[in-house]
C-alpha cells in the first residue's frame, strides 16, 4: 500500500437507499463508491448496491481496526469477516472483504486496486451488494468494503410457496400438470428442527412416495434429485416445511427444506 500523503476532510453526509433499509452514508463511503462503481462500469461489470446490514458490518470493523491502530480481517476475540456480515442480518451465498488503511480515501482504493488479490474482490461480477465503513483517525483513514452475492430475502411462508412454483414450473417444463400443494404444519417445526432424523420422517409420512431434505438460498435452483423427482407422471401432490436458518456451514440465506412428494 502506498504512503499517506494527505488527509481529505470531508464533512457533508449524503443519504442513499440501500436494499434493507434506508441509511446515511457518509460523503467518505460514497465518494469510495463512486470510484469502485466507476470500475466495475469499465469493466462491464454491474454495479455494486449498497447493502444497510453490511454498512453496519464493515463500520463495526473499521471502529475497530481504528482502535487497534492497524488493518486486519479477524482481530482476537472478533468473528470472521463472513460470520460478521452474517451477524447484522445480510443475506448472501458468497463474500469477500478488502481493508485498507491510508492517508485518503484516493490512496486507499488506489491501494487496493494494486493488490491483486483485493481488486478480484472488486472486479468480482458475482458480488452485487457492498457494505463500505470509513472510519478517519488522525490524518489516516481505515477502510472496510464487505461484498456479498446477495439473495431474496424471504420469509418462510414466500419461501415455501417459491419451492411450491418451481417444482411446478419444472413439471410444466416436462408437459406435466401441477402437484396439489397441501398443508402440513408439523413440517415446518420438523425444517426448524437442529436434528434432521431422516428415518423418523420417513416413519412419520408413510405415504409419501419421495421424501427430500435439503437446504436452498434460492427457490428456484432446485436440487438434482427433487428435480428429477417433480418430473415424475404418477406423483399429484406435495407438502413442504421451510425454515430460514442460516449459519456458517450451510450460509447466511439458507432455508432448510423437507419435500415429501405423494402418488
Amino acid at each position: 500500500m502506498r504512503p499517506a500523503l494527505l488527509a481529505l476532510c470531508l464533512g457533508l453526509c449524503l443519504p442513499l437507499a440501500v436494499s434493507a433499509a434506508p441509511v446515511t452514508a457518509t460523503s467518505d463511503e460514497v465518494q469510495l463508491l463512486a470510484l469502485l462503481n466507476k470500475e466495475r462500469a469499465r469493466l462491464g461489470a454491474p454495479p455494486f448496491r449498497l447493502d444497510a446490514h453490511l454498512i453496519q458490518a464493515a463500520r463495526a470493523h473499521s471502529k475497530r481496526m481504528a482502535q487497534q491502530g492497524t488493518i486486519s480481517h479477524q482481530f482476537s476475540g472478533e468473528a470472521d469477516p463472513s460470520k460478521r456480515m452474517g451477524q447484522t442480518g445480510a443475506r448472501f451465498t458468497a463474500s469477500g472483504e478488502n481493508v485498507a488503511v491510508a492517508g485518503s480515501v484516493d490512496q486507499a482504493h488506489d491501494g487496493l486496486m494494486h493488490s491483486p488479490p483485493h481488486y478480484e474482490n472488486i472486479k468480482n461480477a458475482a458480488y452485487d451488494r457492498i457494505g463500505i465503513g470509513i472510519v478517519r483517525s488522525g490524518k489516516r483513514v481505515f477502510v472496510t468494503e464487505d461484498f456479498t452475492h446477495g439473495v431474496v430475502e424471504y420469509n418462510d411462508e414466500q419461501f415455501r410457496g417459491a419451492v411450491a412454483g418451481a417444482i411446478n414450473q419444472r413439471r410444466r417444463s416436462g408437459g406435466g400438470g401441477d402437484m396439489l400443494v397441501t398443508p402440513e404444519p408439523w413440517l415446518h417445526q420438523a425444517a426448524c428442527a437442529k436434528s434432521k432424523d431422516f428415518d423418523k420422517l420417513h416413519q412419520a409420512l408413510p405415504e409419501a412416495a419421495e421424501l427430500l431434505v435439503f437446504t436452498a438460498s434460492e427457490p428456484d435452483k432446485l436440487p438434482a434429485n427433487l428435480d428429477k423427482a417433480a418430473l415424475k407422471r404418477d406423483l399429484h401432490r406435495m407438502s413442504l416445511g421451510v425454515c430460514y436458518r442460516p449459519d456458517p456451514h450451510y450460509g447466511y440465506g439458507s432455508f432448510w427444506v423437507i419435500a415429501a412428494l405423494y402418488r
